[in-house]
């Protein structure tokens, strides 16, 4: 917003709305309305404690030099880049545990299906039914039961 050239004072009226924390929007009030008297931006943010010792540096650079757009871009990509790493070692430490819910979960989802379809009633009829018909062949018995004519 500073860098489109909307004045300091309104960019962090808009600012202090944006924060999403109280703590942080009182605190840019209070450095809006230092600001409007003459106060550098820098010296507010200390007299605050907190903001980290590096964005303050930052700012005081950017003041001083007449390129605080700038300045406060650098610690937003900094900022940005750190929140993806972040991110990134966060996934990369959960996809193993993912890994062991998800065949937990699977193995506890299946395992109950097959055990008891192997012990159903029906798997039993139907495998001495095999049984049958196998004997039959082997005797040479022309007695067929109605299982075997399934077959």
């Amino acid at each position: 917003m500073f860098a489109a050239g909307v004045p300091l004072v309104e960019a962090l009226e808009s600012v202090s709305g944006a924060t999403g924390n109280v703590v942080y929007q009182d605190a840019v009030l209070k450095m809006r309305e230092e600001v409007a008297t003459g106060q550098a931006l820098q010296l507010s943010m200390r007299q605050r404690n907190l903001f980290p010792h590096m964005v303050i540096q930052m700012t005081a650079i950017g003041e001083e030099s007449g390129a605080l757009d700038e300045m406060l871009a650098k610690v937003a990509d900094f900022y940005e880049e750190q929140v993806d790493n972040a991110v990134d070692g966060l996934s990369s430490l959960l996809e193993p545990l993912i890994m062991v819910v998800i065949g937990v979960w699977s193995g506890a989802w299946w395992w109950p299906c097959t055990c008891r379809s192997s012990s159903s009633p029906q798997s039993f009829e139907l495998s001495g039914a095999r049984q049958r018909r196998v004997h039959k062949r082997s005797t040479g018995s022309s007695r067929a039961t109605p299982i075997d004519r399934i077959y």
